[in-house]
């Protein structure tokens, strides 16, 4: 689901995630359609610099 704080709505979407936990791999894509992916073992352990995107 996409929000834009567009109107009286005060929220807005900052991110979407997406988690494929059988191939260990985490796909984040921001409200303007740029997107990174990266190991979910690398993410969850604080390694946030292995993205690719």
């Amino acid at each position: 689901m996409h929000r834009t704080a567009a109107g009286t709505d005060p929220l807005m979407t900052l991110c979407s995630v997406v988690a494929d936990l059988t191939d260990d791999r985490i796909t984040v894509r921001g409200p303007v359609g740029k997107s990174a992916e990266m190991a979910l073992s690398d993410f969850s352990q604080g390694r946030a610099g292995a993205a690719t995107g």
